[in-house]
């Protein structure tokens, strides 16, 4: 299991194991998971993850939702992250 990391001078958490986690679990929403990232790696993390649902599916029901998530993710992504993600990207 991988623990916290936290950057006390730039203030990056990077938490992978429960970014990953709520990815996986069925009941938790796509704001819950935009709270969860910290840093580009844990947004370079959840596209990744959305990328394979989408070619897993194959266009199938999981794949349409997985797309949804991907277009909206940069919607919930306010602040501070949301200057920090469409900087990096």
């Amino acid at each position: 299991m991988k623990t916290i990391r936290w950057n006390p001078k730039t203030g990056e958490v990077a938490n992978f194991d429960k970014l990953l986690s709520l990815l996986e679990d069925r009941e938790s929403t796509l704001k819950k998971i935009a709270y969860y990232i910290r840093c580009s790696n844990d947004y370079q993390v959840v596209v990744d993850y959305y990328r394979q649902k989408i070619i897993d599916h194959k266009g199938c029901v999981g794949a349409m939702v997985a797309f949804d998530n991907l277009q909206h993710l940069p919607n919930l992504m306010t602040g501070y992250k949301e200057r920090f993600i469409l900087s990096t990207f």
